[in-house]
């Protein structure tokens, strides 16, 4: 609902219906975390290639600008888990993460 209300007030109605059927499966991925401290790579990966296709249509956004995007977040979680893997040992994210 607080997904709903913000994208509604922040881009008008047809983003917001776009960015809320996205913000939904996030909901479960949740509820799934919590559960399990697990995110299935499926449903992470799928929302990533639903995000680079709904930008364009949702925010006004070019498809590069959503690739660029895209590579920028994965290098920064390489980062992280390099780094991570240099200091303890082992990685501290998954690819679901």
């Amino acid at each position: 609902m607080v997904a709903w209300v913000w994208s509604l007030a922040a881009v008008g109605w047809p983003e917001a219906f776009w960015i809320t059927l996205l913000a939904l499966p996030l909901l479960r991925l949740t509820d799934i975390d919590i559960q399990t401290g697990h995110l299935p790579d499926g449903w992470t990966l799928s929302l990533l290639v639903a995000g680079v296709f709904a930008a364009p249509l949702t925010l006004g956004l070019t498809r590069t600008d959503s690739l660029l995007g895209v590579a920028l977040g994965a290098g920064l979680a390489l980062a992280v888990v390099v780094t991570s893997a240099l200091i303890s040992g082992r990685a501290g994210w998954g690819i679901g993460d």
